[in-house]
């Protein structure tokens, strides 16, 4: 396709090798396969019936984050978003200690403290599966900097960049907010992938 064909041909982001290393971590945890050529996709999916997503990145902090650019290669037109997102309020945490506190008796221990905190998912959405009938649309080219060519790897959980994929993880913690809730009586929450404790 015309796009490859622009990708395959086309020079190296600056960041090239810091997404490489990013895409070679996930390969080597299983989250993403390994670096194929372009030829290897189009057998394995047919030529012109796969459509790859080239990647960028963001500096967090001193964390290196690869982002799917699925709004460059169209992958985010394709997709449909029907339910909207919930997360908690911001001051969540000051409600739950002011309730927590409204309802000690008078008398407590001096052990006793209260502690906020959040707990974050390791690998919330490489965490969600994507769907093997989508496969052809969740492979991610990179630049090999090891060998100087370009390479696509499948990646195996949903897609940083593409605009279902915050909805789409979004119904696990809101699962699991709702059973601590009503079946373990806790006071949480969630906000994307962190969960006060």
């Amino acid at each position: 396709s015309a796009w490859h064909d622009e990708i395959f041909n086309s020079t190296p982001s600056p960041q090239a090798e810091e997404i490489y290393a990013g895409t070679m971590k996930e390969v080597m945890s299983g989250k993403a396969s390994p670096l194929y050529p372009r030829e290897h996709w189009d057998k394995i999916y047919g030529k012109g019936k796969w459509r790859g997503v080239i990647r960028f990145g963001i500096w967090q902090g001193d964390k290196f984050r690869c982002i799917d650019d699925g709004k460059r290669s169209l992958h985010n037109l394709g997709q449909e978003i029907w339910e909207k997102i919930h997360h908690c309020v911001p001051d969540f945490a000051g409600l739950v200690a002011v309730y927590i506190s409204a309802n000690l008796p008078d008398k407590v221990p001096d052990w006793a403290q209260l502690e906020l905190g959040t707990d974050d998912l390791q690998d919330a959405y490489r965490g969600c599966p994507t769907s093997e009938n989508s496969a052809q649309w969740s492979v991610v080219l990179v630049y090999d900097t090891s060998d100087n060519t370009w390479k696509g790897a499948d990646i195996y959980g949903h897609s940083y960049g593409f605009r279902s994929s915050v909805n789409n993880f979004n119904a696990w913690p809101e699962l699991v907010v709702a059973f601590g809730r009503r079946a373990m009586r806790i006071m949480t929450s969630h906000y994307v992938d962190d969960f006060p404790t």
